[in-house]
């Protein structure tokens, strides 16, 4: 069974899309397109990493929170400002970048003891960078392969992975690959 987030008529929703704009998220979060919600095991808060179009198809991403008994209120949130949590919208940083309308994923890894974000490049493949917490510092993006067609999406599948081991869905469109993705856990 779903967890019960929202007080509406489907009470799995946290946020309902409001027909009026593109998000399903706090229409003060950011004037972006969606958001992907993170749970930090064990916090008290629920992330939201959302992002807006910066240059022709580049999306510039960020990081809001509030604390899970109050996310299904908008004001509840504050977003990630370089020097410490506001509600001030305005003040967000942006942490990294990936393509327009792109999915990617942001998730724990406990194996490297960090949060690893995989990002779709376009034409550019596949990147992923890691932080120690879900604002950063994010550390460089590597890109990690080139494939033949332009990556629209990377999903990570954390919970199908392995020490070692991770497996991530890239593609644009209907064209999908999975990936088993291996690395050095030790070094």
């Amino acid at each position: 069974q779903r967890p019960r987030v929202g007080s509406g008529a489907d009470p799995e929703v946290m946020f309902p899309v409001d027909p009026t704009t593109e998000l399903g998220v706090p229409a003060n979060f950011l004037p972006g397109r969606g958001a992907l919600l993170v749970d930090v095991g064990g916090s008290p808060y629920v992330y939201a990493y959302s992002c807006n179009t910066t240059f022709w198809s580049i999306q510039s991403c960020g990081v809001g929170r509030a604390a899970w008994e109050e996310a299904a209120d908008p004001a509840a949130w504050s977003v990630w400002s370089g020097e410490g949590w506001t509600s001030d919208f305005t003040r967000m940083e942006f942490l990294f970048q990936t393509i327009f309308d792109g999915g990617f994923t942001v998730y724990w890894n406990d194996a490297i003891g960090a949060y690893v974000a995989w990002l779709p490049l376009g034409a550019n493949g596949v990147g992923i960078t890691t932080a120690p917490e879900p604002q950063g510092p994010w550390s460089r993006v590597v890109t990690v392969a080139d494939p033949e067609v332009d990556v629209g999406d990377a999903l990570a599948h954390p919970e199908l992975g392995t020490p070692g081991v991770e497996y991530v869905s890239i593609g644009s469109g209907t064209a999908r690959t999975l990936w088993e993705v291996r690395y050095d856990c030790e070094g």
